[in-house]
């Protein structure tokens, strides 16, 4: 019944997806510009990612940042491993968990990144109440509806 609800909600969701992507793309063509001129001991290890998780009508976004180490293997090839970062309450990271983490060059573009990005968590965490009760309200009108056609 209230499907244009549920279209309006899975639009705002793809918007806030899209922009955190473009967001991301930003973050680390920047990350990567700088990277490739420093030496190992001043190269970045902050780093964020967006997933889209299909769960249910609505897809579910994370937006999350995460510091990267390396392991060196018994062949000397290096792989990349990650830990993420606490985030704590809200929808905001704390610019001081990246302070401690983050290389000096890394800070400026961390909050410009993270002051876009948490008003994109903000809004998805939003969509996902409306899309909760999107979900009951479908399921009391179906219910209304039976009742009323005698069933």
């Amino acid at each position: 019944m209230f499907l244009i609800i549920k279209e309006t909600l899975i639009t705002a969701k793809e918007d806030l997806s899209r922009d955190a992507k473009q967001i991301e793309k930003e973050f680390w063509d920047q990350h990567h510009e700088t990277n490739n001129k420093l030496d190992w001991s001043e190269k970045g290890k902050i780093g964020f990612r967006v997933r889209v998780r299909e769960r249910g009508d609505i897809p579910s976004l994370d937006i999350e940042w995460f510091k990267m180490y390396f392991i060196k293997d018994k062949d000397g090839k290096y792989t990349m491993r990650s830990t993420y970062i606490r985030k704590g309450k809200g929808s905001t990271y704390s610019i001081k968990s990246f302070k401690k983490l983050a290389q000096k060059w890394e800070i400026p573009i961390i909050e410009e990144a993270e002051r876009k990005l948490s008003h994109i968590r903000e809004c998805s965490k939003n969509i996902g109440k409306l899309s909760v009760i999107y979900g009951y309200l479908n399921k009391s009108y179906e219910k209304y509806q039976e009742v009323m056609n005698g069933q």
